[in-house]
């Protein structure tokens, strides 16, 4: 006699894949990194999002993750998968180069934040050792801010990548593509 198939026991992974496969090339072609379109899925889709809803709409059971701990594994291999990428594109070589960018710039920034957060949280009357490491935890949690690193130089000095394509005329001086 075969073995019966609950495909209940299996709802969250199949939430998990068929979301992979609807949100790639929808963010994709938006423009946005996967990465983005990941967490924004796993936040309306997971047990405090829509999952939430649960109990009056019982049909959202097939669309969300009901239990955070049945793909716990998956979330794990995805973070493996995901510093794994991060290797692939930072060369030794290419660290070297950012060393003063990121240790000098990435040390700044985690120093000027812990300090404001820290300063803040002491005026708000938080003990100031609570301060201190409740300002150095957020800190490392902040972006870094912009700034006009190697890969954004232009010619005509730093503009944002978001910022409008160069005028064809300019392109026929600088890119041997086009003939003069």
């Amino acid at each position: 006699m075969a073995p019966s198939l609950d495909i209940a026991s299996y709802s969250d992974a199949l939430v998990v894949l068929g979301t992979a496969a609807v949100i790639v090339p929808l963010v994709r072609r938006a423009g946005i990194s996967p990465v983005l379109g990941y967490l924004a899925a796993g936040a309306a889709l997971g047990p405090l999002g829509l999952g939430s809803f649960l109990k009056s709409v019982p049909a959202l059971y097939w669309f969300t993750i009901v239990d955070a701990s049945h793909v716990a594994g998956i979330a794990e291999l995805g973070i493996v998968f995901l510093l794994f990428m991060i290797g692939l594109e930072l060369s030794f070589q290419r660290l070297k180069a950012m060393r003063r960018l990121v240790v000098g710039m990435g040390g700044l920034q985690v120093i000027v934040t812990s300090v404001v957060i820290a300063g803040i949280a002491s005026l708000a009357g938080i003990e100031s050792t609570a301060a201190i490491v409740l300002g150095a935890t957020v800190s490392l949690s902040c972006p870094p801010p912009p700034s006009c690193s190697s890969c954004c130089r232009t010619k005509a000095g730093c503009r944002p990548r978001s910022a409008a394509p160069a005028s064809p005329s300019s392109w026929r001086r600088t890119s041997p593509s086009f003939p003069s």
